[in-house]
């Protein structure tokens, strides 16, 4: 050991040492509770992310369902103002008929 050679040092060096692998030691930590914090977030991210899309995926189907409800509707009244007309159109024809 380079600096642990000298015998009036030596205690200094094996305390520094210490101390050098304790930082090492919470360094891997630290990076490895950083790590886990980054992973919580892009999760929830993507949770966020997947609610989001089920909504618009919810409104979309709505959006379906109601034009499809006023479709059938807007036909209903188109065919009940065509028999009326028709209804009144053969009236008439009678009418001048006769």
């Amino acid at each position: 050991m380079f600096c642990c050679d000298n015998k009036k040092n030596k205690m200094a060096c094996y305390e520094g040492m210490i101390a050098g692998g304790i930082i090492v030691v919470a360094s891997i930590f630290a990076i490895k509770i950083f790590k886990k914090m980054k992973c919580r977030k892009i999760e929830k991210n993507i949770q966020e992310f997947e609610i989001q899309e089920r909504k618009l995926r919810d409104q979309e189907e709505y959006n379906k369902t109601s034009e499809n409800d006023e479709d059938i509707e807007l036909k209903e009244k188109v065919d009940e103002f065509n028999s009326r007309r028709l209804t009144k159109e053969n009236e008439s024809r009678d009418n001048h008929m006769d």
